[in-house]
Formats: C-alpha cells, structure tokens, sequence
C-alpha cells in the first residue's frame, strides 16, 4: 500500500440465512427472513443489505455487510452486536428459537 499504514482492511461480508447448517437448507421464503432482519436491524440503527431469492430466484436469503474501510476495532463490534440483535428477533418472530 502506498504511503499507508500496513493492515488488514474489512471487506464486505455475507451471512448466508439457513433453517438447516448441516443440509443447507434455506428458511420457508414466506417468512420473508431477509426483510425482517433489514426491519430489525434498521431499528437498531444498522445498515444491512438483505436480499431473497438468492439461491434459485426464490428460495436462499443472505445479508450483506459493507464496512468502511475506516472502521475501527471497537465500532466493528457495534456493529456485530446489532447485527446479532437483529437477527435474533427475526428468527423469534418466526418461531425459530435461538442459542444463547
């Protein structure tokens, strides 16, 4: 890197949403999990990028995060946190029940 600090810079990363890790298999598009997660994390103060119907146009759902490359340490915490939130009340609203 030129005229830079030397270290690791946080890229875009996606989760990918499964009912099942094992199979792979996706959540039932009606529960439109993507859209509750972006509801959830959006009232978390959270800017996330959900989408559905990745897998095959309708089923498979995964949500993007897109740091900047400015972020520090703690804030990328933050923002794990609130993702971790946002999630955890999707899936509650579904009737999914999650791991403490």
């Amino acid at each position: 890197m030129c005229g830079a600090e030397g270290k690791e810079i946080p890229i875009p990363r996606a989760i990918e949403l499964v009912e099942d890790r094992a199979t792979k298999r996706p959540f039932d598009p009606k529960h439109r999990l993507h859209a509750r997660v972006k509801k959830e994390a959006l009232a978390a103060g959270l800017l996330c990028y959900p989408m559905g119907g990745t897998l095959d146009g309708e089923r498979g759902e995964h949500v993007l995060l897109a740091p900047p490359f400015i972020a520090e340490e703690a804030q990328l915490e933050e923002l794990t946190t609130r993702l971790a939130g946002a999630l955890s009340s999707a899936l509650a609203a579904i009737g999914v029940a999650v791991a403490a």
